[in-house]
C-alpha cells in the first residue's frame, strides 16, 4: 500500500508539473536480481513512458541520503542496467542539497518542490514560488570565510558574531556572506535569534564542490627593489609552493599582503621602484587579507593553489601544485 501511494504521487506530480499523464508501473522484483544489493533494498523502482522516452524511477527507502558522488555512481550504475534514462526520487530534500544535487547534473525528483532531468532540459521548482538564483563567482570575503572553515577552524555552528570577529568582517558582510553560500548550494542559514551556518561535514567534498566557485585571490602583481619595512609579508606563488613541495624555490622571492596594507604602504611611499617588468621582489596584493589564513610566513596551500592553477603552463609546477593538495590533512 505503501509502495502504491508513494508511485501515486510521482505520477500526480509529473502530471501536474509537465501537465501529462503518466503511469508509474512498479519494477518487478525479479527484474532486479542482477542488482547489488545496496540498490535492491535502497530504492523502490518505477518505469514510467514520459515524451516517448522509458524512465526508470528510483524511490529512496528510509532517509540515509547517498552523497552527491555516490548518487553518480549509482546513477550509473543503474543506467547501464536498465539501458536507459534513471531519475531518483527524494521525499525531502534541503534547499542547499538540490543546489548541489543540480552542479552534478544528478536527476532527481522531490514531489512538490523540484524536478530536474537535465537530460529533457527540464528543472521545474519550487513550484515557480521564486526566481532561480545562481551565483558564478563567490566574491573574496565569500571565499577567505569558506577557506577559514577548511583550514583553519571550523565554522560550522558558530553565530554569525563569532565569525565576524574571528574574520575581522562586521555582521553585514557575514550575513551577506551566508546568503551567497545558501543560494550557491554550499550552505545553510540556521537558527532564529542567533543565526549560524550549516555547512558540509566532509571538508574535502566541500573543497571539490566549491572550487569551480573560487577564483585567484591575486589581484595585482608588481615588482619592486626593496622589501617594505614595519608590515607582515606572506611568501606566495614559487616561493610559498617550494616549502608546500619539492619544486626549487624561484630567483624573485614572492610575498602577498592585503588591499589595505598595500594603500598604506603606496602613502608612505614604501614601494620602491615599483613596476610590472621586474625587480628584486615580486609583490601580490591579495583580494583578502593573506594573513587570515596563514600558515606562519607563508600563504595558506589553498589559496596558493588558486593563486596559480589557472596561469601555471611549467610542467614542474603544476606537479608542485597537485603535491599541494595531496599534502591537504582533510
Amino acid at each position: 500500500m505503501l509502495q502504491n501511494s508513494r508511485l501515486k504521487l510521482v505520477a500526480d506530480y509529473l502530471q501536474q508539473t509537465i501537465g501529462i499523464e503518466a503511469a508509474a508501473i512498479p519494477i518487478r522484483k525479479e527484474e532486479l536480481k542482477k542488482l547489488p544489493l545496496f540498490l535492491r533494498s535502497g530504492y523502490t523502482y518505477a518505469l514510467v513512458s514520459l515524451l516517448d522516452k522509458e524512465i526508470v524511477f528510483a524511490i529512496l527507502n528510509g532517509t540515509d541520503l547517498p552523497t552527491p558522488d555516490q548518487l553518480n555512481k549509482q546513477e550509473n550504475q543503474l543506467q547501464r542496467e536498465f539501458g536507459t534514462y534513471v531519475v531518483f526520487v527524494f521525499e525531502q530534500l534541503e534547499a542547499y542539497q538540490r543546489k548541489r544535487l543540480v552542479r552534478k547534473q544528478i536527476p532527481f525528483l522531490v514531489p512538490g518542490k523540484q524536478l530536474y532531468m537535465p537530460f529533457l532540459f527540464i528543472d521545474l521548482q519550487e513550484r515557480f514560488d521564486k526566481p532561480a538564483q545562481t551565483v558564478s563567482k563567490l566574491r573574496p570575503s565569500t571565499q577567505c570565510l569558506l577557506l577559514y572553515h577548511l583550514e583553519v577552524a571550523p565554522l560550522a555552528g558558530i553565530p554569525f558574531k563569532e565569525i565576524a570577529q574571528a574574520l575581522q568582517y562586521t555582521n553585514m558582510t557575514i550575513s551577506r556572506i551566508a546568503k551567497e553560500l545558501a543560494t550557491a548550494g554550499l550552505a545553510e542559514v540556521k537558527g532564529a535569534r542567533e543565526k549560524y551556518l550549516n555547512l558540509q561535514d566532509d571538508r574535502m567534498t566541500l573543497w571539490q564542490e566549491s572550487r569551480l566557485l573560487m577564483q585567484s585571490p591575486v589581484k595585482e602583481r608588481f615588482f619592486v627593489s626593496q622589501l617594505p619595512r614595519a608590515v607582515t609579508l606572506y611568501k606566495t606563488n614559487v616561493t610559498a609552493l617550494a616549502t608546500y613541495s619539492d619544486l626549487a624555490p624561484g630567483k624573485v622571492q614572492a610575498f602577498a599582503i592585503g588591499e589595505e596594507t598595500y594603500r598604506q604602504l603606496k602613502e608612505a611611499a614604501q614601494l620602491q621602484d615599483m613596476n610590472h617588468t621586474d625587480g628584486e621582489y615580486a609583490l601580490e596584493v591579495w583580494t583578502y587579507d593573506p594573513g587570515l589564513l596563514a600558515e606562519k610566513d607563508r600563504v595558506d596551500p589553498l589559496s596558493l593553489y588558486l593563486s596559480m592553477a589557472e596561469e601555471a603552463e611549467d610542467e614542474r609546477v603544476l606537479m608542485a601544485l597537485e603535491q599541494l593538495l595531496e599534502g591537504m590533512i582533510w
